[in-house]
């Protein structure tokens, strides 16, 4: 496939692209370029960024109301409209439950 400066022959193991070929495709990470970032249908399951590339870690870091390793999980919203209220942070290990401040 082509990735604009060359062209990024399949036959070559990873998903790469870039002008020398040297990164990793959108949603792929490893030194080899090989592991999909997760997500189900898209990276992060549309609601989230990844951390790919070849230095990546391939964890998602979730936006604002949305939890769990590949952002599935959907906090609970306040009256408001407001993810976990003003008084509370969404759990990513708690399976998207809410967590009270108490500073």
């Amino acid at each position: 496939w082509s990735s604009g400066g060359c062209e990024c022959y399949s036959g070559t193991s990873g998903f790469w692209t870039g002008s020398s070929c040297a990164d990793c495709l959108s949603g792929y990470y490893s030194p080899s370029c090989t592991r999909l970032c997760p997500g189900l249908i898209k990276v992060c399951s549309g609601h989230g960024t990844c951390d790919d590339g070849v230095a990546g870690t391939g964890k998602c870091r979730c936006s604002t109301g949305y939890a769990g390793p590949a952002c599935n999980l959907t906090c609970p919203l306040d009256n408001s409209g407001i993810p976990c209220g003003p008084h509370g942070q969404c759990s990513s290990s708690g399976g998207g439950l809410c967590v009270c401040d108490f500073s």
